[in-house]
């Protein structure tokens, strides 16, 4: 099984983080549901300011959605109360034909960082 990072939401924080991991991870996939922002992603422009036209068209992120397949893993970057991750946004994954949560994918959650915190995170020891 071909294992990869889906990061879902590219707004301040997640657009940060899914280049980076794409720079080590080929396939990384960058997930949003606002499709006129991954619209323009796809074509290098970043409303957010967070990263270059080179950095965008250079890196190796599917912007796509409905990619979700069993044995992934799914990281929520979310300042949430404990057991949302679990309780709401499993259950919401679940739905997609196939997924059973526990099962077919496990979920995650990390804290909230701010956009400086996350350029110097050194991603190579994830």
């Amino acid at each position: 099984m071909i294992e990869r990072i889906a990061v879902i939401g590219l707004g301040y924080v997640g657009l940060p983080v899914a280049l980076a991991f794409a720079k080590m991870h080929l396939g990384t996939i960058g997930f949003d549901i606002k499709q006129q922002q991954v619209k323009e992603l796809s074509y290098g422009i970043d409303r957010t300011g967070e990263s270059s036209i080179k950095k965008l068209m250079a890196s190796s992120i599917t912007l796509t959605g409905g990619v979700l397949q069993p044995g992934a893993v799914v990281v929520y970057e979310s300042t949430v109360y404990p057991g949302v991750t679990e309780q709401i946004y499993g259950p919401i994954l679940a739905q997609m034909p196939g997924l059973r949560q526990g099962k077919d994918f496990k979920l995650g959650c990390s804290p909230s960082v701010s956009t400086l915190e996350i350029k110097n995170i050194h991603w190579r020891r994830l």
